[in-house]
């Protein structure tokens, strides 16, 4: 919120405009200053159809329809509001491909990152082809050598929420090695978080990694749980849990779930375990 703030404060100083355009801007403006994101984009769409492109507010409008719009998409996925955080980043999207061209060519990772969470609702949703374009998008950029350094090797592909943990795939744009020794290789590596009050990450747990498997076999890849501890990390392969080289994502997914859901409930018998000892 820093950046829309800065924004909030400096505009109204900078802007000269022959209709009271900047006026207009500061009440949206005031808006999402105090919190009421909704009721402000509101109040920016509706000015962006109505300010001349040619006018020099014109830009910062459509730059705060961008960061709003992505801040939202955020906040809804991270609630499991899937359907609705898509309605947000297809609009960003769109504004970044469209009115908003020249911001994403100044900030270069908006783009990609919009994409990336864009696949992850729809991965949340089961929706496995349409998360796949996304994906492409990604994989086409990577071929061009168009990403930006914050999307270079890897980028989040997936999103769910088991229980109180949240859980966050990513994804490598590197294929198997042909070799496989030749190095360790992860082509995937879901990230699992215990969440805030509001939904959003919280301390990292563990970490489930589709590795590269070592050896002759029917399969490429073995699931691997890693943890860091005070001692280094610790690494567990999980052999019930192999993949072939064109990886089933449907399935790769249900078994996460079910891996973090016998977690969870696991440190939920523990816990109650040492609360029947203190009592």
């Amino acid at each position: 919120m820093i950046y829309l703030i800065f924004l909030f404060i400096m505009i109204p100083f900078a802007m000269i405009s022959e209709e009271n355009y900047p006026a207009q801007y500061e009440q949206a403006m005031q808006k999402i200053k105090s919190s009421e994101f909704e009721a402000g984009l509101l109040q920016l769409e509706t000015l962006e159809k109505t300010v001349p492109k040619e006018d020099s507010i014109y830009n910062y409008i459509i730059i705060q329809n961008i960061e709003i719009d992505i801040m939202l998409e955020m906040g809804l996925r991270f609630r499991g509001k899937y359907e609705k955080a898509l309605e947000y980043g297809l609009k960003a999207l769109n504004y970044l491909e469209n009115g908003g061209k020249t911001y994403s060519d100044l900030v270069p990772f908006k783009k990609p990152l919009v994409i990336a969470n864009i696949s992850s609702s729809y991965f949340a949703l089961g929706q496995y082809k349409k998360a796949k374009e996304y994906k492409d998008m990604l994989y086409k950029m990577y071929e061009e050598q168009s990403l930006p350094d914050e999307f270079k090797e890897q980028f989040n592909f997936d999103f769910i929420k088991v229980g109180n943990k949240n859980v966050i795939g990513m994804e490598f744009y590197q294929e198997l090695p042909e070799d496989r020794y030749s190095s360790s290789f992860s082509k995937v590596i879901y990230h699992v978080f215990n969440t805030t009050p509001d939904g959003e990450n919280g301390d990292k747990l563990y970490r489930l990694h589709v590795l590269m498997f070592h050896g002759e076999q029917d399969f490429a890849y073995l699931l691997t749980l890693r943890a860091e501890t005070e001692n280094g990390t610790v690494s567990q392969s999980l052999y019930d849990y192999t993949y072939k080289e064109e990886i089933d994502y449907p399935q790769l997914r249900k078994d996460i779930i079910k891996i973090v859901t016998d977690f969870n409930d696991m440190e939920k018998r523990n816990t109650e375990a040492q609360s029947d000892e203190s009592e």
